[in-house]
């Protein structure tokens, strides 16, 4: 599994992660802005990526919507939330498999069926500490 949310010591793998959370943004977007966006902002914006753990096609990413001096995208134009995706990399793309993202914490019947529709091929383990943790109290 590979971890690169946890720190990377070699130049080359930093340039991997960059080069990874970039697709990973540039595929994540149209989701993002298709479902939580209001209206378009009159900046160019892009998605943050503050979490990744990947582990070969599968990943998790913790992400917010920032303009380019890093300054978050006002709620008046996107939902006010940190989104919270499952992905997938399909013929060389990042595709959103499960989406957790939330203003709040999940009740116990709302976490049943998260737990009910959660994907089978996906590795809970890639899942950030909070959400792995909600899943295993309720196993």
């Amino acid at each position: 599994m590979i971890s690169f949310f946890l720190y990377l010591s070699a130049d080359v793998s930093r340039q991997f992660q960059d080069e990874e959370l970039l697709n990973i943004s540039h595929d994540v977007k149209p989701y993002i802005t298709e479902k939580y966006l209001y209206k378009k902002p009159s900046k160019q914006f892009n998605i943050s990526v503050t979490y990744f753990n990947r582990d070969k096609n599968f990943a998790s990413v913790k992400a917010s919507a920032v303009y380019e001096n890093n300054q978050l995208v006002e709620n008046e134009y996107i939902e006010d939330v940190v989104f919270i995706l499952c992905i997938e990399k399909v013929n060389n793309k990042w595709e959103v498999v499960f989406d957790l993202s939330r203003t709040d914490v999940p009740s116990d019947e709302e976490m049943k069926n998260i737990i009910l529709c959660f994907p089978n091929q996906f590795p809970k383990k890639l899942l950030p500490p909070f959400w792995q943790d909600l899943f295993k109290n309720l196993n």
